[in-house]
C-alpha cells in the first residue's frame, strides 16, 4: 500500500531535500530578489509533502528503502532544519524524531555527528534553534532505552549553549540539559550499539569522564597555570583554579564561595590570565574567530573597584587593566577606545583588557556594556542580584559573555529564591521559570518542618 508513495518520495522528494533534479524551484535558504512568491510557496508544499509523507510511511519501510530513507536525513537537515520558516523547521524536527524511532541506531549515530555540530554554528542562529529543538524533542519523545547510549553525546553540546547569545538556544539547551542528566545515571547501564565504531566509543568514554568531573570537583584534572603568576597557590586553590578551567571548558558558569580571605580573587585572576594567553595562543594557531581574544569584565563594589585593578597588577603584570570610572565623558572615551581597536600601551584595548568596573556603574552604562562581547564576567560579591526584579540584577543579566562566575562567601543570605537569581545570571533558564522554581522547590522546602 506504500509502494506509490515511496516510489514518488524516493525520486521526486529525494532530489527535492537533496537541491537536484527539476522539482527544486528554489532553495529557501538563498532565495534572491527575482524569486516570485509564487516560486517560493511552491517550494515550500513540495518539502512539506516531503516531509509528511516520510514520517508517514518510515514506519513500514525494510531493508533497502530504509537505508534509503535515512540518506534523506541530510537533505532535510540542510534544507529544512537550519531554515528560518518555523513551520518548516517544526516539520523537520517531527520528521527526524520519526526517523530516529523507525530507524534506530544508525540515524542516532547520523544525529550525534551531523546535527549535534549544528551547535556550534554561531554565523546562523536558526541553525543552532533547529538542532536545538531537534535534541529536546529527540529526549522527549523516544524510549529511554534507545537514548541511553547516547545521552553522553548530549549532555556536553547542550550544556555549552545554556550560555548561548541567543535565547531560544539558551532555552531548548537547558531544557534538554536538564531532561538528559536526569537520565545520566542510567547511561552507564547501557553497552555500546553493535552499530558503534571506535570513534564512537572514545567519545562516549570522554563524555563519561566529563560526566564524572561535573559530579565530583575533586576528580577534576589539576591545570597547569600556561603564565607566570607572581603568587604561590595554596593546594586548595590550586583545586579551585583547575575547577575554574574545567567550567570554562565547557562554557559553564559557576559560583566561587570560599570565606573571606582564602584567594577568590587570586583564583579568579589565574583564570582571568590563562584565558588571555590561551584564546591568543589558540587564535595565532588556527586564525578561527572563535578563539579571537576578547575583553573579559570584573564588576565589584565601589570600594573594591581599585584594589581589583592592583591585584591584577601585582598578581598578573601580563594583563592590561582597565579602570572602567570618573566622568561620564571619561567613561565615554573608554567605550570608543573599543570601538575604534585604540593602542594603550603597546596593547589594543578591545582585545585582552581587563575591565573593573562597579556595579552602579555598569547598571548606569548597561546601553552601551550590553554591546560588547566579554570572554569572562565576574561578579564579586555576586550576591547583591539576590533580587530578580532589581534593576541592578537585570542589568547584569543583559550583559553578554562566553563565561560567567559570581564570587561570595555567602551566596544564601536568607532563602533559597535568591538562589535562582543567581543561576539565572549563570545558567538561564536551568532552574526554570522563577514562578515554577517557586512552586517545585521553594515552598516545599519552607512547608517542611525540619
Amino acid at each position: 500500500a506504500c509502494s506509490p508513495l515511496w516510489k514518488w518520495l524516493s525520486n521526486s522528494a529525494s532530489d527535492l531535500l537533496s537541491h537536484k533534479g527539476e522539482h527544486t524551484i528554489v532553495d529557501i535558504g538563498s532565495i534572491d530578489s527575482a524569486s516570485t512568491d509564487e516560486q517560493i510557496q511552491a517550494t515550500m508544499r513540495l518539502r512539506y509533502d516531503a516531509l509528511g509523507g516520510l514520517r508517514v510511511i518510515v514506519g513500514e519501510l525494510i531493508g533497502d528503502a530504509l537505508v534509503q530513507a535515512q540518506g534523506l536525513l541530510g537533505g532535510i537537515l540542510k534544507f529544512c532544519l537550519q531554515q528560518s520558516d518555523l513551520s518548516l523547521q517544526k516539520e523537520a524536527v517531527f520528521t527526524i524524531v520519526s526517523c530516529a524511532e523507525h530507524i534506530g541506531d544508525s540515524a542516532l549515530i547520523y544525529i550525534v555527528r551531523h546535527v549535534l555540530p549544528v551547535l556550534d554554528n554561531h554565523s546562523c542562529d536558526y541553525s543552532r534553534i533547529g538542532a536545538s529543538l531537534s535534541i529536546l524533542s529527540l529526549l522527549k519523545k523516544l524510549p529511554t532505552t534507545l537514548l541511553l547510549p547516547y545521552i553522553a553525546f548530549i549532555i556536553v553540546p547542550c550544556m555549552k549553549k545554556m550560555t548561548d547569545n541567543n535565547e531560544d538556544v539558551r532555552r531548548l539547551c537547558s531544557k534538554a540539559f536538564a531532561k538528559s542528566v536526569s537520565l545520566a545515571p542510567l547511561e552507564a547501564s547501557a553497552r555500546d550499539p553493535l552499530l558503534f565504531d571506535e570513534e564512537m566509543r572514545s567519545g562516549r568514554r570522554d563524555a563519561r569522564a566529563f560526566l564524572t568531573q561535573l559530579v565530583s570537583s575533586s576528580s577534576a584534572k589539576t591545570y597547569i597555570i600556561p603564565t607566570k603568576i607572581n603568587a604561590t597557590l595554596r593546594p586548595y586553590q590550586i583545586e579551585g583554579v583547575s575547577w575554574l578551567s574545567f567550567l570554562r571548558s565547557y562554557n559553564l558558569g559557576g559560583i566561587l564561595c570560599d570565606d573571606m580571605g582564602l584567594g577568590k580573587t587570586l583564583q579568579s585572576i589565574c583564570i582571568l590570565a590563562s584565558d588571555v594567553v590561551e584564546r591568543a595562543r589558540g587564535y595565532q594557531q588556527t586564525r578561527e574567530q572563535e578563539c579571537s581574544p576578547l575583553p573579559s569584565l570584573v564588576v565589584c563594589p565601589s570600594t573594591l573597584v581599585a584594589h581589583w585593578c592592583h591585584e591584577i597588577k601585582k598578581y598578573a603584570p601580563i594583563l592590561h587593566t582597565i579602570k572602567y570610572a570618573g566622568s561620564l565623558d571619561t567613561r565615554n572615551k573608554i567605550l570608543k577606545s573599543f570601538d575604534n581597536n585604540i593602542e594603550r600601551d603597546g596593547k589594543r584595548v578591545c582585545l585582552d583588557s581587563i575591565v573593573v568596573a562597579s556595579y552602579e556603574t555598569v547598571r548606569q552604562d548597561i546601553a552601551s556594556l550590553q554591546g560588547i562581547r566579554w570572554s569572562y564576567l565576574i561578579l564579586d560579591e555576586g550576591h547583591v542580584i539576590k533580587n530578580h526584579k532589581s534593576k541592578l540584577s537585570q542589568s547584569m543579566k543583559q550583559l553578554k559573555a562566553l563565561h560567567r562566575l559570581i564570587l561570595s562567601g555567602t551566596p544564601i543570605q536568607n532563602d533559597i529564591t535568591e538562589l535562582w537569581s543567581l543561576f539565572d545570571f549563570l545558567l538561564p533558564n536551568y532552574l526554570g521559570p522563577y514562578k515554577t522554581y517557586r512552586e517545585r522547590y521553594v515552598k516545599p522546602i519552607l512547608a517542611s518542618p525540619s
